[in-house]
C-alpha cells in the first residue's frame, strides 16, 4: 500500500518555528502590558499542542484581554517570519522533492494564519509553490470533531482514500487530526531531555511513529540516523501495515529516523 498524499505540517516540520513562536509570546505579552517572559520550558509546556496557539494557554488571563493578546502573537510571529526567524528544513524539502518525483501529492495543513503560511512557503519554494502543493489548509481547526476537518478536506480534494495518504505531523493536535481522518502518521518532535530545555540548546527532530510516542525513551537513539526519504517512509508504512492489521494500538519497534532541523542563516 504506498503513499499517493504526503500531508505536512510548517511548524517543526517545513520549518524550525519554535524559537520564533517562543519570541512572538514574549513580544505579545510585553505589547498587552503583561508581566510574563516565558523561558524554553514554560513555552514547550503551553505548545505541547500547538505552538502557533501556545499562548491561549498562558494562565490569569481573561478572555477578552486573550483575543488581543492571540491577536498581537500573530502579528509579531508574522514579522519575524518576514524577518527571516524560521529557518527552512532542507530536508524536508528534499523529501517533498522525491515524493513529487515519485508521483505523490502534496498538502500542507496548519494552525498558522494563511498570511504567515503563504510568507512561510514562499520563503521555501518561492513561485513553485502553486506547482508543489495540490492544498494548502491554512487556520485550519485542528480540534475539529465533526468528521469535515482540514485532513478530510485534503483528501477528498486530492480524490484519495484516507489508506493512501501519509501525514508527517510535530503537534499532539495535529497528530490527532490525522489520526481521527484514517491517516497513517508518522511525528517529528523534538527530542530534549530536562538539562537542554532548561538551557535553551535544540535537540535534533526525530521522526517516529506517533502511537508510540507516549512509551517513548528518549535517552535511546540511533547512533547513526538517517535522513528519511519517501522511498524509506513507504517502507515503513507498509511495515506498519503488515505487523499491525488490528487498527487497535500495539507495540511494534520504533525506526530510528532523524530529519535534521536546518535553520537560516
Amino acid at each position: 500500500m504506498g503513499i499517493e498524499l504526503l500531508v505536512l505540517t510548517l511548524d517543526g516540520v517545513m520549518f524550525d518555528t519554535e524559537d520564533a513562536h517562543r519570541r512572538a509570546c514574549n513580544i505579545a505579552f510585553k505589547a498587552c502590558g503583561i508581566d510574563r517572559h516565558w523561558g524554553v520550558a514554560e513555552f514547550r509546556a503551553a505548545a505541547s499542542r500547538s505552538a502557533a496557539l501556545a499562548i491561549t494557554h498562558a494562565q490569569g488571563v481573561s478572555a477578552r484581554d486573550m483575543k488581543a493578546l492571540l491577536r498581537q502573537k500573530h502579528d509579531a510571529f508574522h514579522a519575524l517570519v518576514l524577518d527571516g526567524a524560521a529557518g527552512v528544513n532542507g530536508e524536508c524539502l528534499s523529501l517533498a522533492e522525491e515524493a513529487l518525483a515519485a508521483g505523490c501529492k502534496l498538502a500542507i495543513v496548519t494552525d498558522l494564519p494563511a498570511r504567515t503560511a503563504t510568507a512561510l512557503l514562499e520563503q521555501a519554494c518561492g513561485e513553485a509553490v502553486n506547482d508543489m502543493f495540490a492544498v494548502v489548509a491554512s487556520g485550519a481547526e485542528l480540534g475539529d470533531a465533526n468528521g469535515n476537518g482540514p485532513y478530510q478536506l485534503a483528501l477528498r480534494t486530492v480524490g484519495v482514500e484516507a489508506e493512501h495518504g501519509a501525514a508527517i505531523e510535530a503537534s499532539a493536535s495535529g497528530l490527532e487530526a490525522a489520526r481521527a481522518a484514517g491517516i497513517w502518521t508518522f511525528a517529528a518532535s523534538m527530542m530534549h531531555g530536562v538539562r537542554n530545555a532548561a538551557s535553551g540548546d535544540r535537540g535534533r527532530s526525530h521522526l517516529r511513529e506517533w502511537r508510540d510516542i507516549a512509551d517513548d525513551d528518549a535517552s535511546v537513539q540511533s547512533p547513526k540516523p538517517r535522513a528519511l526519504g519517501f522511498d524509506m517512509l513507504c517502507m515503513l508504512k507498509q511495515q506498519h501495515r503488515q505487523q499491525r492489521p488490528d487498527p487497535q494500538p500495539q507495540r511494534m519497534p520504533r525506526p530510528k529516523l532523524v530529519l535534521p532541523a536546518r535553520r537560516s542563516a
